[in-house]
């Protein structure tokens, strides 16, 4: 572990893309929480190696970099500017969802709960103005039991929706 930690810092101490430097951040998040996975661990390895000079990487020779067409050159550099623009647009995407889930996940509890107070208050309307509950004059129970007819209508129709 501690030799991948000095790794990891000595290449944060480099001139890396940002890219590289949040995986290798994110990596040493997992390192010192002791669940970095071997093939990250490895990864780390072969890329210190790499950038620091520890092995030696064999270079391409002249000859095959020198016949490369500047139209194919131009096409690969317009490829690589699509897939970063799809890459963009599927992290933002991603993102999106993540907030969507978390809403959802969130607003759950709420729902429920709305469902529960809607059924706490239908009761409590019940005891109070069905006509199996009146008492009072005969003009009170019939204005309660025609209250309760008007209004349970309407609560049905809101509980089927």
């Amino acid at each position: 572990m501690d030799d991948l930690d000095q790794k990891i810092r000595e290449l944060l101490d480099t001139e890396i893309l940002a890219d590289t430097r949040d995986d290798l951040l994110e990596f040493k998040k997992q390192l010192l929480a002791g669940r970095l996975p071997q093939e990250d661990a490895e990864y780390v390895r072969a890329l210190h190696d790499r950038v620091m000079g520890g092995s030696r990487v064999v270079p391409i020779p002249p000859s095959e970099t020198a016949s490369a067409d500047p139209k194919d050159l131009h096409l690969l550099k317009a490829e690589n500017a699509e897939l970063r623009r799809k890459g963009r647009i599927a992290v933002a995407e991603r993102d999106k969802l993540r907030a969507l889930i978390a809403d959802l996940e969130a607003n759950r509890g709420y729902e429920s709960n709305a469902t529960a107070r809607f059924e706490k208050a239908k009761k409590a309307f019940a005891r109070l103005y069905h006509p199996d509950n009146q008492r009072g004059t005969t003009i009170e129970r019939a204005v309660r039991t025609e209250i309760f007819k008007e209004f349970w209508a309407e609560l049905e129709k809101i509980e089927n929706e």
